[in-house]
């Protein structure tokens, strides 16, 4: 009796471990880019959640030149005009986000982007900021709610710099999953 027991509870304990560690892309509430560590071929950001092996595309970019937090940031540039990408995979319909990132640059062609592989179902592109700290970093938000017409696809958020003479720094990439509306 006592064996059939622990058999139980073990089996209900293996099962709400399995539950918890499911890596769907809303399994995660949040997911940041502090741009602190990158790949060994530094090829990719790698967030610094324990656990959680996450990546960044564009690790390249990381820079010591100036950052929000931390050592370092994302510089773009017109050599590297790409910084800090995620995609969120397999979105649903009403689920909403909530996407920031701090830029710094005294220019308005350094934005953040919101789009699924084809351009005509999703391109949000966010360059106006909702503040600016004492330091200059400005942050960029903004909250999105998956329509019906994107169910299935991979949205992908990532930084740009449309600016051939300005450098641009971006730090502090945060992805945060807000449930279903």
């Amino acid at each position: 009796m006592k064996k059939t027991k622990l058999i139980i509870i073990l089996g209900l304990l293996t099962i709400t471990v399995l539950t918890r560690c499911n890596r769907s892309n809303n399994s995660l509430e949040e997911v940041v880019c502090t741009a602190e560590q990158v790949s060994d071929d530094s090829n990719k950001f790698v967030s610094e959640k324990k656990f959680i092996d996450l990546t960044f595309n564009n690790g390249r970019t990381r820079s010591a030149e100036m950052a929000h937090s931390g050592k370092y940031s994302c510089k773009l540039s017109k050599k590297n005009p790409y910084g800090m990408t995620y995609s969120i995979r397999k979105v649903k319909p009403k689920e909403q986000y909530e996407i920031s990132v701090y830029r710094k640059t005294p220019s308005k062609k350094a934005v953040l982007i919101i789009a699924t592989p084809d351009p005509k179902n999703l391109y949000l592109s966010i360059s106006d900021a909702i503040e600016t700290d004492e330091k200059g970093w400005d942050l960029l938000q903004y909250k999105l709610t998956i329509p019906e017409k994107l169910n299935g696809m991979d949205v992908a958020i990532y930084t740009w710099l449309q600016d051939t003479i300005n450098n641009a720094y971006f730090d502090d990439l945060s992805i945060k999953f807000l449930g279903q509306k």
